[in-house]
């Protein structure tokens, strides 16, 4: 969408194919799958401001996982 400007500005948008990595010395990910929430700023451009969601699809997410507060989470 964002490709073809047909994106709503304001608009929040869920982001699903994704690799989750890190670039933090000494750290690993999770391996975890999670949405990403990121807002439209014009038709053809997505804010550098992301927030996580649990994923929709995943479902044996561990009980520890799906209490972490991702709303607090930044991206």
């Amino acid at each position: 969408m964002k490709d073809n400007s047909q994106l709503v500005p304001g608009q929040l948008y869920k982001i699903t194919d994704y690799i989750c990595t890190t670039s933090q010395e000494n750290t690993t990910t999770a391996c975890k799958q999670f949405d990403i929430i990121v807002r439209a700023l014009s038709n053809n451009a997505l804010s550098e401001e992301a927030f996580a969601a649990h994923c929709t699809v995943e479902a044996g997410t561990p009980q520890d996982f799906r209490r972490a507060k991702m709303q607090a989470w930044k991206i």
